[in-house]
């Protein structure tokens, strides 16, 4: 005897499971372009379990089934049935069919740098619980993989668009992934991996390469090899390859230079269906800024160098010096080196440790415009922090710089503007705020350090500029302030003060 699916289900007579997939709004990587459907003869590994959604037992109800598209319906490679009609039954689907899979929640993942294809990894789940008499199993596929095009333009000198020899990356090929979160995890070192050239440029450029990468941070460089020359544009922070999303690098080829466009991260759709819609990367690093609408255009960061809010004092500097001699929340021994003799800097804030001196106020090294205060006569023309040397931009990035004391004297400015600006002294530091937009800046009197001790915290502002004295090579230009005044002054370069970065 048989049953059917029409003389209902008992104990021992259920229905057969079926299929209905779709990639929902996003794109598959084809062979015939990015689409948003399957093609025919694409194949999905199935898995279905009852009992618990979040774990996936030994004997499972659908044991890794392959299912075919043959244009209209998905064929399962054997048949597959529901282990009954009441029980709640969980589903996860694969594409593409994996060799072999060993874990569903940490399984060893390799990319395939040559299958552009078979690289673009697609996770189903439907974990809702779902029971015979729901009908077809829905499962909506998910990209867990990112992407990664970069766009070259050739500028004019080159009267035409030269051979490219390759576009590389350096990123990490290996990851753990959990099939039930859709949570991919890059593993290992990072290598070199050649971009694929793909057919039709992007609108507006000479050349386009294109990849599926995994997830990761940490990627911060494209080699162009043109002919025998070789470009590498280094950004100044992590190019994003995040999960289901497109990362665009758009970069101008010059003889000897490259320059960036853009980068950008949307969703993982066709340009054409994004006019003006991609997310733009922060261009300041994850960093703050007040627009005062001064009349330079510069704006101030929130917060200074070490802090994470506007109230916090955040580190000291030395003049020059790009790490502070001391950590909060580190003990008083645990000190910062400086390369040069990788001297530990036992006597805190003094000439003795001083990076840009042999010792003393009159053996200067750098920055120095008098030959008596330099070293066995040292001179040299800087009179402002080159960026290798400035708090600011080393440990923020471009466009990220320590103000000059022109910088401070235009904020100082506005303290005597009382229409356009109200100055007010709390909570330990000034509050500067613009009254037509409401735009507020706060500088925290976080003292300052000298030999090995903090002073005045609460009570006195000391902002390094980026400005070399004049009359005395061993001082630079200090904002100075406390509840009665603001002013600039000098001070000895050896001095910890707070540093407060700008941008322009």
């Amino acid at each position: 005897m048989g049953c059917s699916k029409e003389s209902g289900m008992g104990d021992d007579c259920f229905s057969d499971i079926t299929i209905q997939a779709s990639i929902g709004e996003m794109t598959k990587v084809s062979y015939r372009g990015d689409t948003t459907t399957f093609d025919k003869g694409d194949k999905i590994l199935i898995y279905g379990w009852t009992g618990s959604k979040t774990t996936v037992p030994e004997q499972k109800v659908v044991d890794g089934v392959t299912n075919r598209f043959n244009g209209n319906v998905w064929v399962p490679a054997k048949q597959m049935r529901w282990k009954n009609a009441t029980d709640k039954h969980y589903f996860l689907g694969i594409y593409p069919v994996p060799e072999n899979l060993s874990s569903f929640t940490g399984a060893d993942y390799t990319l395939s740098i040559t299958d552009y294809k078979s690289s673009d990894l697609l996770i189903a789940t439907n974990l809702g619980g779902i029971k015979a008499t729901d009908g077809p199993v829905n499962l909506t596929f998910d990209h867990v993989m990112a992407k990664l095009n970069v766009n070259l333009k050739f500028r004019s000198e080159y009267g035409g668009t030269p051979a490219v020899s390759s576009v590389k990356t350096t990123v990490k090929t290996a990851a753990k992934v959990n099939y039930l979160t859709k949570k991919v995890t890059a593993q290992g070192d990072g290598q070199d991996v050649s971009i694929p050239k793909i057919y039709k440029p992007a609108p507006g450029y000479n050349v386009s390469y294109s990849s599926i990468q995994i997830p990761q941070t940490g990627v911060r460089s494209i080699t162009i090899t043109v002919g025998d020359t070789v470009f590498v544009y280094e950004s100044s922070q992590d190019i994003p390859l995040i999960a289901g999303k497109f990362t665009t690098i758009d970069l101008m080829i010059g003889k000897d230079v490259v320059d960036m466009n853009t980068i950008s991260v949307s969703e993982w759709e066709t340009a054409a269906d994004l006019p003006g819609g991609l997310a733009e990367l922060d261009p300041y690093n994850g960093h703050e800024y007040v627009d005062l609408g001064l009349p330079s255009g510069l704006k101030w960061a929130t917060c200074n160098v070490g802090a994470s809010k506007p109230e916090e004092y955040g580190d000291y500097f030395a003049w020059g010096d790009t790490v502070p001699y001391y950590k909060p929340g580190h003990a008083q021994d645990d000190l910062q080196t400086y390369g040069k003799d990788d001297k530990k800097k036992t006597d805190g804030y003094a000439w003795s440790t001083y990076k840009w001196c042999e010792g003393d106020y009159d053996a200067l090294t750098k920055y120095c415009s008098k030959g008596d205060y330099g070293n066995n006569g040292f001179t040299d023309s800087k009179t402002t922090l080159v960026l290798e040397d400035d708090a600011a931009s080393y440990n923020w990035g471009s466009p990220w710089r320590m103000p000059t004391n022109d910088d401070f004297e235009e904020l100082i400015a506005t303290k005597v503007n009382t229409t356009d600006y109200t100055w007010t002294w709390c909570d330990g530091g000034w509050q500067i705020v613009r009254n037509s937009t409401g735009a507020t800046l706060f500088l925290p009197a976080a003292g300052y350090r000298f030999d090995t001790g903090l002073y005045n915290v609460g009570s006195y502002g000391s902002y390094w500029s980026s400005s070399l004295g004049t009359d005395f090579p061993g001082n630079a230009w200090v904002l100075f302030f406390d509840s009665g005044d603001v002013l600039t002054f000098y001070n000895y370069r050896y001095y910890g003060f707070s540093v407060r970065p700008v941008c322009q």
